[in-house]
């Protein structure tokens, strides 16, 4: 009867990761007359500690956090607002 081998293990590779590109929105921001990071942080609705977190890169932004970034920003896209590393 002829044996049966293990699966070979292969490293894990890193999956994609989907980031916020702070210069789009800074660009998205003064293009819809938001001046200040509080505007900017209810028109988002999320506290600014987690904006910051976004725009550092050391969060990934939710389904919720995308979905609402492009209804309260005209003219964001996906495409346009976030970047895939």
């Amino acid at each position: 009867m002829p044996s049966i081998e293990a699966p070979t293990q292969h490293p894990a590779a890193e999956a994609p990761a989907l980031t916020l590109d702070s210069s789009a929105l800074e660009a998205l921001r003064d293009a819809n007359g938001i001046q200040t990071d509080t505007e900017l942080t209810q028109a988002l609705s999320v506290p600014p500690e987690h904006l910051q977190r976004l725009t550092n890169g050391s969060e990934a932004p939710s389904a919720a956090f995308i979905a609402q970034a492009i209804t309260a920003l005209p003219g964001a896209t996906i495409a346009s607002l976030f970047r895939l590393q």
